[in-house]
């Protein structure tokens, strides 16, 4: 049977765990509704990204700079999937997520949807967790012409 210190530290993990997952679902939340605040929140100082194809970006501004970039003339839905998450220490983990996407590019009148697999690094500090790695491996995409969302 478990002793108390035993309980406390599974329970601790449970409770991180559960925090990385909202870490990312709150990341989806903003990339979807445009609010790059919130995106950069997610990401430690020196955070990296490394999504396929080629797309690299090093820090928080380079964060902002580009995300914003990409996504200000996206609608778009991002959902994870079936996290793995592993607690390496107090502070840091690793987590695996199953991703699809499904965006609308008004100004180009196309859509497209991709999934892929995210392998990310999380950092815990001053008690909040972070991202500070997260790599996107393209599994497909696929694209194609279409006209204008009609609102309902």
């Amino acid at each position: 049977m478990a002793n108390l210190a035993e309980l406390e530290m599974r329970v601790a993990a449970l409770e991180d765990i559960e925090s990385i997952k909202q870490l990312k679902y709150r990341y989806f939340r903003h990339l979807d509704s445009l609010n790059w605040q919130g995106v950069i929140d997610c990401f430690a100082d020196d955070a990296v990204i490394d999504y396929e194809p080629g797309i690299r970006m090093e820090g928080k501004e380079d964060i902002r700079k580009h995300v914003k970039d990409k996504l200000l003339e996206h609608i778009g839905v991002h959902q994870g999937h079936h996290p793995e998450i592993e607690i390496t220490s107090q502070t840091t983990a690793t987590g695996k997520w199953e991703l699809f996407v499904y965006h609308y590019l008004p100004v180009m009148k196309k859509g497209f949807r991709l999934g892929g697999f995210y392998d990310d690094e999380y950092v815990k500090t001053r008690g909040k967790w972070q991202i500070r790695k997260s790599r996107m491996t393209l599994i497909f995409f696929e694209m194609w012409d279409r006209e204008p969302l009609k609102r309902m």
